[in-house]
């Protein structure tokens, strides 16, 4: 009876998660533009395009990992738009190729739910923001969770589990300045929820992160560099010297908090559903370590961030949040619902409303699309390459002159090819547009075409009228 009920079990659990899986690599598909023409992401897919080669902006060689596809089709000569296909399918290949290895190599079905469960959680932004190395690095230290229990339980060659820790832990912890404070809160999740292996694992892995921090900080930062960027912004830590009242009044604390009640819903069920089960079970140290871990990325991210509002750079820094309710959550879920029936229904309906929330925000990424579109399509029009668009015009949330536009009007334009190629520049003025342009020597791709055209004010090329008709899209 117990091998029958284990097969039904796992044969419930891979039909799940083929179905998870198989939706996410549809989204993929249907909003690949949406996902991969947008900020960061356009950036990283322009530069592979354009040199053929891996981009890593930030030196976080992560990315490496979700850039596998679009350099070998831009190697392989492959057309523009199946470059951006397999770019937007090898960023949801990641979590679909850690949550199988998890099911099928460490048995380990709980992980391989919490994998493809933390990414579509809290996801309204993140979906569409895929180039976050943060979020790749959660997804790791899931299989290192589902690889450390596997292997206590089974132990084999110590030298091969030594290899796989370092070479795992220095990728996760030097994915983002906080994966390594997500790396500790889960290193003190596993000594309380894993008690059959807690005398093994006491000394071994804190040697392991004591071992992988002295390379990481060694070797990594020395020879492929600093992970920069959000590390400038530590100074926001000085917001936690303010008035308590005050952690809770600022933009980004009433943004998310919105948020949550209101598109997150489901994942606030979650917390009150693992709460009640760990209260009802009289285990208080994994209900306030639940509790604390929860209200500490919160609080951090929130005010260190205060003045942000809630968007898809913020989203990516609570992803913690996502990481631990996916992970504690599918460890008990057969202790908290022992009937296969409720089991599986509940998991299906927090797949459902989750996808449907990522459905439902793309009407945003669509619309700065289509308002892309509008204005590449005067510039063709007028037969222009390259062409200024004051901030006034800029319909998606910016009041300056927007940096990823270049990449983003470049892709966007060129994917019938490289005679279609438009860069359009939001700023002020075209001087400095011009200025810069003089340095770069006029040349056509495979993929782009590189004018030396002058930069030309849409101003000049149509009416305020008409600029303020193209800009409608949002209103």
């Amino acid at each position: 009876m117990d091998g029958k009920n284990t097969l039904k079990k796992l044969n419930g659990t891979g039909i799940i998660l083929s179905i998870v899986s198989v939706a996410l690599l549809i989204f993929a598909c249907v909003y690949y533009k949406e996902r991969i023409i947008f900020t960061d992401t356009a950036v990283y897919a322009f530069t592979m395009a354009d040199s053929g080669n891996f981009y890593i902006a930030t030196n976080r060689f992560i990315c490496i990992l979700s850039q596998l596809l679009p350099v070998t089709g831009v190697l392989l000569g492959v057309p523009l738009k199946l470059v951006l296909y397999l770019y937007s399918l090898n960023c949801i290949l990641l979590p679909i190729t850690a949550s199988f290895i998890c099911y099928r190599f460490f048995r380990n079905r709980q992980v391989a739910l919490a994998i493809l469960l933390f990414y579509v959680l809290t996801s309204i932004w993140v979906f569409y923001y895929p180039v976050t190395e943060f979020q790749m690095g959660l997804c790791l230290l899931m299989v290192y969770h589902a690889y450390i229990i596997w292997y206590f339980e089974r132990p084999r060659s110590r030298a091969f589990f030594w290899a796989v820790s370092i070479i795992l832990l220095v990728t996760i912890t030097f994915s983002h300045p906080l994966a390594f404070y997500t790396f500790f809160a889960w290193l003190v999740w596993l000594f309380i929820s894993t008690p059959a292996c807690r005398k093994k694992m006491l000394l071994i892995l804190p040697l392991i992160v004591i071992v992988s921090h002295f390379i990481k900080e060694r070797f990594f930062k020395t020879f492929v560099g600093e992970v920069i960027y959000d590390d400038a912004r530590k100074e926001g830590l000085n917001n936690f010297f303010a008035p308590l009242t005050s952690y809770f009044t600022a933009p980004l604390a009433k943004a998310s908090a919105k948020v949550f009640l209101q598109e997150y819903f489901a994942v606030l069920g979650i917390v009150i559903l693992v709460s009640i089960f760990f209260l009802l079970k009289k285990k208080w140290l994994s209900f306030f370590f639940f509790a604390a871990v929860l209200a500490g990325f919160w609080l951090l991210v929130t005010v260190s961030f205060r003045e942000y509002n809630y968007d898809h750079y913020t989203e990516h820094l609570y992803q913690p949040i996502p990481f631990f309710i996916a992970l504690i959550f599918t460890q008990y879920l057969d202790d908290i619902l022992r009937s296969n029936v409720w089991r599986w229904s509940l998991l299906s309906l927090l797949f459902i409303i989750s996808f449907s929330k990522i459905n439902s925000n793309r009407d945003f990424f669509t619309l700065r699309l289509q308002w892309y579109q509008n204005y590449i399509g005067l510039m063709q029009e007028k037969q222009e390459q390259n062409g200024v668009i004051t901030p006034r015009y800029l319909a998606f949330g910016h009041d300056y002159d927007y940096w990823a536009s270049t990449c983003e009007s470049y892709l966007l334009s060129s994917l019938p090819g490289p005679d279609s190629s438009v860069n359009l520049i939001v700023a002020e003025q075209t001087k400095q547009a011009n200025e810069s342009q003089l340095a770069d020597p006029e040349r056509k791709t495979k993929y782009f075409w590189f004018s030396r055209r002058p930069f030309r004010m849409l101003d000049e090329l149509a009416s305020p009228a008409k600029l303020d008709s193209l800009h409608n899209v949002f209103r």
